[in-house]
Formats: structure tokens, sequence, C-alpha cells
């Protein structure tokens, strides 16, 4: 004969049971809690404490729990009573659909007017490994199934107010719960949690209790990270990756994006994944885009389109709604899931080439007076996804989110201003020049650097892009009085390094230098060990530099002069004095001949 108390136990040990299958079961369980008073009574709730939620300030999360099965239980006797778990009506009609998996058909009694819970939600079909991965997707089924639309009225208690980053839902029913979240930055995964009357042992008397439940939430921190080479990829085994990297035009640059992939429920309504990249106008995208997964180990496989992802590059576009914008290029992944569960990847990584064309920016050259912070050579990479994997119900648009990175290229200059003293006051037009790189041995090496002129006659110059028709090596300085630009020569599009400038015209009545100049261009913050950082795109040395004035241009004086007058002797000086006085010699020898003829005369 089964007495009271062994029915009581026995009960006592299917809750265990149950609670403990759930526990195993998924990403995050209950623990125990804050102990509400003995004896359980008619009205008793308890509180959920949802921990794991980890964002940055300011960011909006909303907890949702909803309410899956109620509990039977006697508060006169103080007992559980069969049949312990019931679903609620919600719930238990989805179970019982036309279409539903035949797995979870089984959760429910087979009684129309029963929606008890059976046995074979918690019993092991063959083992404990199986019977986790089946109660998981069974809640990713029902988590799907509730924001899809597909379960009517059920509505849950929600909070969005965390303290000391735990969010305490409160005066819950006794019952099994499903925790989604809505907001955030992380993609987290849905989560079951029982709160429930526990058997314990309270003061020596073991007594039915109430504990506060507590469930950790697992969850995807997704970033992107964007970096950039100084070069070709196929030069170099191991690139060293930074934020920036120095170039002159033609010049050609490797990018590597690295965004993490998140672990999506298979059963989830939204997966939406897209990496993409929007290059400045001052540099051209190169041909080959290539895609790797990444795993823990840090070991890569080149996937491959469209298998694995989708690329575009004429049409790209980032897919967020109101906040689309055009982009170079997207790559699109359709089966996360696969990538991060079957293939094992935890990260993707992007790999591009771009080359700096004729529109790279000279920092400062775009900026205004103040100069400002900005280069105009940014470069920013978008990784969007779904956050909420079952954020979309019947009617409502899908919940992007952005993580996004940003890499520099910076190039350089250099001003040459020409006068005829150091005050600058008169400046000087016509001088022309060429430009070198230096040697090893520091005099100027292979052949002249070829410009472009950017307008016409003012002596701003473009270093010139491999092969271009109106192309020269000849660099004249311009300008007229009414410009601004008279006596200087601006040259742009140059990497750091030493060059050899060269006059080989002075304006018209001075003298040419007779030694050429080197010019070093140095970015600032690479040079000392006070400023050792990465480029800053700001040169090292300007003459008359300020701090409102630093920017990408190495600026010089070149004087020119009219040279000097030489002291001579002898020369036609002398000879017209000389012939002065025989001139006037003559003059007076006539004069006293005529005279002494006419005093003979009389």
């Amino acid at each position: 004969m089964i007495t009271m108390k062994t029915k009581r136990h026995k009960l006592a040990s299917l809750l265990l049971a149950f609670a403990l299958t759930l526990c195993l079961a998924l990403p995050a369980g209950a623990v125990g809690g804050e102990t509400t008073p003995l004896n359980i009574d008619a009205n008793q709730t308890g509180n959920i404490k949802v921990e794991g939620i980890s964002e940055t300030a300011g960011t909006s999360v909303t907890v949702n729990v909803y309410r899956l099965m109620t509990v039977n239980f006697d508060t006169t006797n103080q007992q559980p009573v069969e049949p312990v778990y019931t679903w609620v009506e919600p719930v238990a009609n989805w179970l019982k659909g036309a279409n539903q998996n035949e797995t979870y058909r089984g959760y429910i009694s087979d009684d129309a007017n029963d929606n008890s819970v059976t046995e074979n939600f918690s019993e092991p079909e063959s083992n404990a490994a199986n019977k986790t991965v089946e109660i998981a997707g069974f809640y990713d089924a029902l988590a799907a199934a509730i924001r899809n639309g597909d379960i009517n009225g059920l509505t849950p208690s929600s909070v969005n107010t965390a303290t000391n980053g735990v969010y305490t839902v409160s005066n819950l029913d006794m019952g099994n719960y499903l925790v989604l979240i809505e907001g955030g930055m992380k993609v987290y995964r849905p989560s079951a949690v029982n709160l429930v009357p526990e058997w314990k042992e309270v003061d020596g008397t073991s007594e039915w209790v109430l504990s506060d439940a507590v469930v950790e939430l697992k969850s995807s921190d997704l970033t992107l990270t964007k970096q950039v080479y100084d070069g070709e990829i196929t030069n170099v085994p191991a690139p060293a990756w930074g934020e920036t990297a120095q170039v002159a035009i033609g010049d050609t640059v490797t990018y590597q994006l690295i965004a993490d992939l998140p672990e999506f429920p298979e059963n989830a309504i939204n997966k939406g994944y897209q990496i993409s990249d929007t290059l400045p106008n001052g540099m051209t995208l190169g041909q080959g885009i290539e895609v790797y997964g990444v795993k823990d180990n840090e070991a890569e496989t080149k996937l491959t389109a469209p298998t694995d992802y989708t690329l575009d590059t004429t049409n790209a576009q980032r897919p967020t709604g109101t906040d689309d914008t055009a982009v170079d290029f997207t790559v699109t992944f359709t089966n996360v899931t696969g990538l991060y569960k079957t293939s094992q990847y935890r990260k993707i990584k992007v790999v591009y080439t771009a080359t700096a064309n004729e529109n790279i920016k000279v920092y400062g050259d775009s900026l205004g007076a103040d100069k400002g912070t900005s280069t105009g050579n940014e470069n920013t990479a978008y990784l969007d996804y779904n956050n909420n994997p079952y954020g979309t119900a019947a009617g409502n648009t899908n919940t992007w989110k952005t993580a996004q990175d940003t890499a520099t290229v910076f190039t350089y200059g250099m001003e040459i201003t020409k006068t005829d003293d150091a005050q600058q006051a008169n400046p000087l037009t016509g001088a022309e020049f060429t430009l070198h790189k230096a040697g090893a041995d520091g005099n100027a090496t292979g052949n002249a650097l070829t410009f472009v002129e950017i307008g016409r006659g003012n002596g701003t110059y473009r270093l010139a892009k491999t092969d271009e028709n109106n192309a020269k090596s000849n660099l004249v300085v311009g300008g007229d009085n009414a410009d601004t630009m008279k006596g200087v020569l601006k040259i742009s599009g140059l990497d750091v390094d030493t060059y050899i400038l060269t006059e080989t015209k002075a304006p018209d009545s001075y003298v040419k230098p007779a030694q050429p100049f080197k010019i070093t261009i140095s970015d600032e913050k690479t040079i000392g060990s006070e400023n050792n950082s990465i480029p800053n795109g700001k040169v090292e040395f300007t003459e008359n530099k300020t701090e409102s004035e630093t920017d990408g241009y190495v600026r010089q004086t070149i004087q020119n002069t009219k040279g000097f007058t030489l002291p001579t002797t002898g020369g036609m000086g002398t000879v017209l004095f000389t012939a002065g006085g025989v001139l006037l010699m003559g003059a007076g020898l006539v004069v006293l001949v005529l005279f002494l003829r006419r005093r003979t005369s009389r």
C-alpha cells in the first residue's frame, strides 16, 4: 500500500529530476536563491533574477518571461498534486496542432481535455546528452513560435531596469518560464527557468518551500575589427597589421576584417548576418575579395561563393532598413548556424586590397582653417546582424544591430615657397623643379617622379598614377599677384620618404641654386621617443610650425638672389676721360692759332 508520505516523496523526486533535466538541457538554468516563508499559500509568488546581460551604458534591454507551465500544489496539505505540471492553454494548443513535431507532441497528454506535461518531457530517450539537445531544440522552436505569432494569448511579464546588473521580474506565479531578450547588442539565446516548490530541510524540518529562481543567460558578443597592411598581402607571409597605412598615389594596401560569428538557435526567425565595407574616394577597391572561416585554434579555411556566402560589388547595400547606405561590397551569409555548429567556425575573416588614387587627401586639405581632426581617408567596415533571433513578430520589421571599425590611410605632401629674401615679402614665380627619391647614399636615384597639374598655372601638382598621359616631371612655380598661392609649389600624394628637390630653372633675372635640396617627410607620431605611436597624418617638421598649422605638408622656403657686381679696373671709363682731354687740348690750340694770325695781320 502506498502511503501519503511515500507518494509525497515520489512527487518530490520527480519534481527535482525534472528541474535538474531543465538545468542540464538549457544554456542557463535555475539555481537556489532567496527563500520565501514556509507554508506556501494560495497566492504565493516568487521572483526570477536574470543575470549575464552585459551591455554598454545607455543601451536599452528588455527582459521578457513567458509562463509555459502551471504547478498544481495543494496549499491546505502543503504538497504537490498530480498532474504536477500543466501546459498553459496557448502552449497546449500549439503542442496539439496538426503540424506539430511528433516528439514535441509527445510532451502533452493525449487526452483532449488534459494539458498535463508527460514524462516524455523529462525522461531521456537514450542518454542525457541526447535529451539535452532535444529539450534545447524544443525551447528554440517554442521561442520562434511565440515571436512569429504562432502562439496566441501568451503575454510576457517584462522588466527593463537592472539593479547591480541583475534584471528581476517580480510577483510571478509558480511555473516553468521561457526568458527572451529584446534590445542590446549581443545575441542572447532563449533560456528556460523553473519557479517551483522545492523539498528542503529548514531548521531540521523538511518542507516544501519556494525560492527565487536565478538564470544566467548565454550570449554571443559580436565585434568587428578592421586592420590594414601597408602593401599587398602576397608580398609577405605574416604581415604586420595596424590601424593605419602610409601611401603614395598608386600604392596598394591590404585590408582585413575579422568579425565574431554568432551562435544563432537553429529555429531562430532572424539569422541576418552581413559584413560590408565602404572606401573613401581616395581608395579604389581591388579585384579579389577572399573570405575565410576561423576556428578557436585560429585555423583558417577559405570559404566559397555562393555555397557559403554571396558577394555583391555592384549594387551593395547595408540591410538596416531606413539606415540603408551604399557600400563598396557586401558579404552575406545565409547558413550562419551551419558555419558555427557544423564547421565550428567562431569568426569570419574578409581580406581584400585597395589602391590609392588621385582623390586621396593629405591631412588638412579638406578641413578648413581650423584643420579639424578628420583626414578624409577613413575606411569604415560594418557588421550588421539580427541580435534578437526571435525579434520578428507578425507585422513587425527585423531588428538589426551594427558593429563597426575604421582603418585610415595617410598620404603626404610638400609646399615650397620661392622668394627673393628671407622675409618672403616678394614671392617669385617661374622657377622650375624636378623631384627624385633619395637613394641609400642620400643622392637622387632613379627617374624623376612624374606629376599631374591640378588647375592651370597655379603651381599645384599631385603625384601621377602609372601611365597617365598628361604626367610630367617638370614642376613650375606659378601664380599671379591676385593668387594667394603665388610663389608656392604645392605637391601632394607622396609617401613618407626622403626626396631630392632640384631647381632646374630660376625665376627670370635670378640666380639658380647650385645644390639640390634634401626634404624628408616623416609622420610626427612615428618620430621620437615621446610620440612613438601609430601615424596620425601630420608631418614631423614644418617651418614656422604652430599647433593650429600642423597638417600633412612639409614646408620649406627657397630663396633666389640676383647675384652681385664685381669691381673692375681700366676699361671704357679711362678712354672716355682721355678722349675728352685730347678734344679740349685741340680746341685750345685752334683758338691760339687763330689769335696769333689775327695779331700778325695787324
